[in-house]
């Protein structure tokens, strides 16, 4: 797993850049580092010609092996343009492949967070966590959930359990970066702040701060085009007019939408928008009873809030894609810690071995049998099952082994 996105990136470049990283990250950077950020986003991002766009044009440019019919559009923050800016004065192959090892590195640093406040061993984290074919998918495609996503997740989860909740905000603020995972990162924080705990919302608050300052001296002016080119993955989805793939959707909110009528696709999006918020105030609802249940250390029910959060993605965050699911390999080493009490370890194993075969079944059948075949109903029938055994677990209080809830054991 690790070596095939590396081997794929140097024996075959020119087929590596129809990858996310080249396609878009890679140019995007170019931009910045040529002093074009303005470039980013057309000025109407919804109704312009996507085809003349600077990011396409360059993109082209850029990338002889992009295939001619190929648009390339950026949807995400411009920050995000400026942390690639260095690495796109490389080649794009050598940039592709210098980004992926620094994604490595960041799953590392995830997986050695995450097992030391869990009582994990390290070596038995990391191998858990490759078992995980989205993390595959998200290194052969070079995208940048792991490194500005997971990284900043697990650092926050971190500092939460160790009793520092204001570094732990800071650190979720970065999510600003990777808003997919951001709604995990909401439930702890809307927890403790229901529980009279508002530091960590404070923390929260204050990166948030410091990253939109940065983001007006950086990129004045454009916060309002990059909200424009978010609401164009709305369109996307519900338009019918833009192909895009659609067997990477794993979200509750979206799975059903090529199915339906053009003219139905934006009402039933938006019910969905209100039906994962209500979802999303619910499982709040719920993490709030675990932890007031939890009298003699409401903390130690942070870590089935955590993967309450994580569960609770595919039915709320209507943009989830495949390879976003490599938040799961941080599930399955909270799920076999062995801070859990026996009845709950056998639950939890179970669950944690659901995630594996599923996301690895169904990456092999898109990428080795039949895109066609691929249509994601099941595989988000699995994550709901998965997500509802979790909101049963968490009931009432939890059992807990002797492991202090620090993870120092």
């Amino acid at each position: 797993m690790v070596l095939v996105p590396l081997i794929a990136t140097i024996r075959w470049p020119p087929s590596m850049e129809r990858a996310d990283y080249v396609s878009q990250f890679y140019v995007a950077g170019r931009l910045v580092a040529d002093g074009r950020a303005s470039d980013l986003y057309p000025d109407q991002f919804l109704t312009a010609r996507l085809s003349t766009s600077p990011v396409n044009t360059l993109a082209h440019e850029l990338l002889p092996g992009l295939p001619p019919a190929t648009t390339v559009t950026y949807l995400y923050s411009p920050l995000v343009a400026w942390v690639f800016a260095p690495l796109s004065r490389l080649g794009p192959a050598v940039s592709m492949l210098v980004w992926q090892l620094i994604s490595l590195g960041a799953l590392a640093a995830c997986v050695l967070l995450v097992a030391v406040v869990s009582g994990q061993r390290p070596s038995d984290a990391l191998w858990m966590s490759l078992l995980f074919f989205p993390v595959f998918h998200m290194l052969l495609i070079g995208q940048l959930g792991i490194t500005l996503g997971l990284l900043p997740l697990c650092a926050g989860y971190y500092w939460v359990i160790r009793g520092k909740p204001f570094l732990a905000g800071l650190a979720w603020s970065c999510l600003m970066l990777k808003p997919h995972f951001a709604p995990t990162a909401l439930l702890m924080v809307g927890t403790l702040v229901l529980r009279g705990r508002p530091r960590c919302l404070l923390g929260c608050l204050s990166g948030v701060a410091v990253l939109v300052a940065l983001s007006a001296y950086l990129a004045p002016g454009m916060s309002s085009r990059w909200m424009a080119a978010m609401r164009f993955d709305d369109v996307v989805l519900s338009e019918g007019r833009y192909a895009y793939p659609v067997h990477l959707v794993t979200s509750l909110p979206a799975v059903a939408l090529p199915l339906l009528p053009v003219h139905l696709r934006h009402g039933v999006l938006m019910i969905g928008y209100g039906l994962g918020a209500l979802i999303g105030l619910h499982a709040l609802w719920r993490s709030h009873q675990l932890m007031r249940a939890s009298t003699s250390d409401p903390m130690a029910s942070l870590p089935m809030i955590f993967l309450l959060g994580i569960g609770v993605l595919p039915v709320v965050a209507p943009h989830l894609l495949f390879y976003d699911l490599s938040i799961l390999a941080m599930a399955g080493i909270v799920m076999t810690a062995p801070q859990w009490s026996e009845p709950e370890a056998l639950r939890l194993r179970w669950l944690a071995w659901t995630y594996v075969l599923s996301t690895n079944a169904y990456l092999v059948l898109f990428m080795f049998i039949s895109v066609r075949l691929a249509t994601p109903f099941l595989l988000v029938a699995v994550l709901v099952f998965v997500y509802t055994q979790l909101l049963g677990l968490a009931r009432g209080p939890l059992s807990r082994t002797s492991s202090p809830p620090d993870g120092s054991r």
